[in-house]
């Protein structure tokens, strides 16, 4: 489990880089909308950002546990391993991020079916119910 929730921190950080190469890479007509939807997603809807989930698992699941928490370089080697290269289209920028946060969402969905306290489990569903907001936000702001 511990390999899970490991996973899905860095799969946070790999959501939060690939939105700020959204941020900076996006171009044309929808620049502005796309540069703001990037930034809501890593800031959140409801003022969730997605360093604060990572650093309240860090607190809550490794250091309640009497675990070392991961490391930065750590949870950062482990993100590069799943960045893709910046699309080169709005598209493309938007597929990566949207790919990013079902990932994550994934990722959480087998961490809750594992054996976590009540504590633990509240944590991570409050965050299932923020991502699942941001991949709504993101669906709806592109219909």
């Amino acid at each position: 489990m511990y390999d899970l929730v490991k996973e899905y921190i860095s799969c946070l950080l790999c959501l939060e880089m690939t939105c700020k190469d959204g941020h900076y890479q996006a171009k044309g007509v929808n620049f502005r909308q796309l540069h703001e939807l990037f930034d809501t997603i890593i800031e959140g809807v409801d003022d969730a950002p997605l360093s604060d989930m990572r650093d309240n698992i860090q607190e809550i699941f490794f250091l309640g546990r009497g675990k070392d928490a991961m490391s930065g370089k750590e949870i950062a080697d482990k993100a590069s391993e799943w960045m893709k290269a910046p699309g080169t289209t709005n598209e493309e920028l938007v597929k990566n991020v949207k790919d990013c946060l079902e990932c994550a969402l994934d990722t959480l969905a087998k961490i809750l079916q594992s054996d976590i306290s009540q504590g633990e489990n509240d944590l991570f569903s409050g965050q299932g119910r923020e991502l699942q907001h941001r991949l709504g936000f993101l669906n709806r702001t592109l219909a």
